[in-house]
């Protein structure tokens, strides 16, 4: 007694969860999965295909580790019984994205007390989604600096130190190189020349002294002398 072909076909396996695409970070894992029942209750079995190739995988997932540029490719899993004819699932696209790359970060500079500095980062986003930012002071987040630019908009001493960004998607951050900040202060005047009244014909020398000085520069009225000592 033979059965039409349209029964064999009634009892095959019919997908109901089919494998889904998705974006995966570089070095992460991801698993894809397929749901299916079989009408007749038979053992179904599985062969996943990488790009058109078929894989030792022969369950309900697929898992991937570690993956990489190599494992950004099209999937999808065939599925059979004792139907004789195995149902292929759609296709699912596995895609690489990564954690953001720092392109270009403000160089370590140096900074009279008083002035503003401002610090920026460019960064990549890899594909890994919308970038956020925490800058860092010494290794210390600082509080509310959470965009791509950090400004002092007055320099102090205490404002020496290393600072760094931290830039992140949803991969995880990327840590920029360092920014040393050296902070430069103004001369500070210890003896300042005194006024004296003077007879015609008669010297005097004036004397000042400074620290953090590295230049002297007498004026007379709003014209500058020659005189580079501290003494004139």
């Amino acid at each position: 007694f033979l059965l039409p072909v349209s029964a064999f076909a009634q009892n095959c396996p019919t997908i109901t969860t089919q494998p889904l695409s998705a974006s995966v970070c570089a070095g992460g894992s991801y698993t894809l999965r397929v749901v299916a029942t079989s009408p007749n209750n038979s053992t179904l079995s599985y062969v996943w295909y990488k790009n058109g190739s078929p894989l030792s995988e022969t369950t309900s997932q697929l898992t991937i580790t570690n993956f990489s540029a190599a494992d950004a490719v099209v999937y999808a899993v065939e599925v059979s019984n004792n139907c004789g004819t195995p149902v292929r699932s759609a296709n699912a696209t596995l895609t690489l994205i990564s954690r953001p790359t720092v392109t270009s970060i403000t160089p370590s500079s140096s900074v009279c007390a008083g002035t503003p500095f401002t610090m920026q980062v460019t960064a990549e986003t890899n594909g890994g989604g919308a970038l956020t930012y925490q800058w860092t002071k010494a290794g210390v987040n600082i509080q509310g600096a959470t965009s791509a630019s950090y400004t002092l908009n007055s320099v102090q001493s205490t404002d020496a130190a290393q600072y760094a960004v931290s830039v992140s998607n949803s991969c995880g951050p990327t840590l920029s190189s360092n920014i040393q900040l050296t902070v430069n202060q103004r001369p500070i005047i210890t003896t300042n020349p005194q006024s004296a009244s003077l007879c015609a014909g008669a010297s005097l020398t004036l004397s000042a002294a400074a620290t953090g000085a590295d230049a002297v520069k007498w004026q007379k009225g709003s014209t500058d002398l020659a005189s580079t000592t501290n003494s004139f």
